[in-house]
């Protein structure tokens, strides 16, 4: 196999090195070609260029809508964002372009049409509009409108477009720089321009006002592109000329601007994509307010006296006192317990102070203090007699004393 270093020294050396500057030409070339920006597009790229950036900005602005309220709408704003950008880059640079448009004479373009482009300010068709188109005379304004057609080509565009031979199939023009060729009007933008003055001039023209509903047009400031609005509302002061072509068809030029305004869209301008305002932030949910607590509407225990349970003969009782203790009385419930009756134990309740019988049979009688009654616990045996009876037990309490009146005592009443 032969040595490749062998055989590229068979090779001149110029031949070489021309090679490998060959190579490095076209790789700065494809480097520049994707650093392009803006500034850098050639005037003759401009139009397309721009137009082509519009469309991807209604685009990414319909891309918005369709995501708002989902994860991707931030990332379709960027996008939005980035659109318009290099639209407005773009823009700038086709001002460029246009103003360099302007550095011809009259003398040195063919029949005095040398291009002198607006600048349109506030988007106005026509800058001075308002000061120098005589609307008591509306055939003169018309002719005022033509004077500024013949150098300026946007004007020519919109005007030739929206004429009855200019809005037939085909017959548009789409670009206003094909009118124009090294600062002067091209042969087709002459004839053109020919065309449309004949048809304006053979119109019939009177003060009005536009409608308020309609499609209206302007340039771009600085020298930019056409561009009619989608139908709609048009605000703002419509004193304008009426000019009704020979087959009934029929436009306003407004006073105030110059701009074109018509019934129906305008064929080959383009639709100026609407304004979509940013998306504010979606402002946080606030939690939901706390329910105000209730008021609590349980009373406190009430103490019950004795007697109420059918209980008659038990002393007052103090709230939540051991319910054990005191069961013939009904107290309330007892501290964190739930609020429910209670039940007392079954059996007859031992009375106060008075002790239970012994079992058994045995217990104390039931005598009094003067030593009558039946003994406790006794009973009576077969054979008649009594067994099992009781003594009397000493009263409780302190002794009591009994006045000697003699009664039941033998001697004297002590007088």
């Amino acid at each position: 196999m032969e040595d490749p270093v062998k055989r590229l020294k068979q090779f001149p050396a110029a031949l070489l090195v021309a090679a490998c500057l060959a190579l490095v030409a076209a790789a700065c070339g494809t480097a520049k070609a994707e650093s392009n920006t803006p500034d850098q597009v050639a005037c003759d790229q401009v139009s397309s260029q721009l137009t082509q950036a519009q469309t991807d900005l209604a685009d990414a602005q319909a891309a918005v809508d369709s995501s708002k309220g989902t994860p991707d709408e931030q990332s379709a704003q960027s996008k939005v964002d980035d659109a318009q950008s290099k639209v407005d880059n773009l823009q700038v640079r086709a001002n460029e372009c246009s103003q360099q448009q302007n550095t011809k004479t009259p003398d040195q373009c063919a029949d005095g049409y040398n291009v002198v482009l607006d600048t349109n300010e506030g988007n106005k068709v026509i800058s001075t509009a308002q000061a120098e188109l005589p609307m008591d005379h509306p055939d003169e304004a018309v002719q005022k409108v033509m004077e500024y057609a013949q150098h300026d080509p946007r004007v020519l565009q919109l005007y030739w477009n929206k004429s009855p031979l200019g809005s037939q199939e085909g017959q548009a023009v789409e670009d206003w720089n094909v009118l124009v060729e090294d600062g002067c009007y091209t042969a087709h933008a002459r004839d053109l321009y020919n065309q449309t003055l004949a048809q304006y001039k053979s119109a019939t023209a009177e003060t009005t006002q536009a409608p308020n509903f309609g499609v209206n047009t302007g340039v771009e400031a600085g020298g930019g592109q056409p561009f009619q609005e989608a139908p709609g509302p048009i605000t703002g002061n419509l004193e304008a000329v009426k000019v009704t072509f020979l087959n009934g068809d029929v436009v306003y030029i407004l006073h105030r601007c110059g701009n074109l305004v018509a019934e129906t869209p305008i064929p080959g301008v383009p639709v100026k994509p609407p304004v979509t305002p940013p998306t504010p932030p979606t402002p946080p949910t606030p939690p939901p307010p706390t329910p105000p607590t209730p008021p609590t509407t349980e009373k406190p225990p009430v103490p019950y006296e004795c007697g109420q349970n059918n209980d008659p003969g038990c002393p007052p009782v103090a709230p939540h006192q051991d319910l054990q203790q005191n069961p013939c009385c009904y107290v309330g419930p007892t501290p964190g317990a739930p609020s429910q009756p209670v039940t007392p134990p079954s059996g007859p309740a031992p009375q106060p102070n008075t002790s239970a019988p012994p079992e058994n049979g045995s217990g104390y009688d039931s005598g009094s203090q003067t030593g009558s009654g039946s003994p406790g616990g006794s009973q009576t045996n077969p054979d008649g007699s009594t067994s099992g009876g009781g003594s009397t037990p000493p009263p409780s309490g302190p002794p009591i004393t009994t006045p000697d009146t003699g009664t039941g005592h033998t001697g004297d009443p002590g007088l």
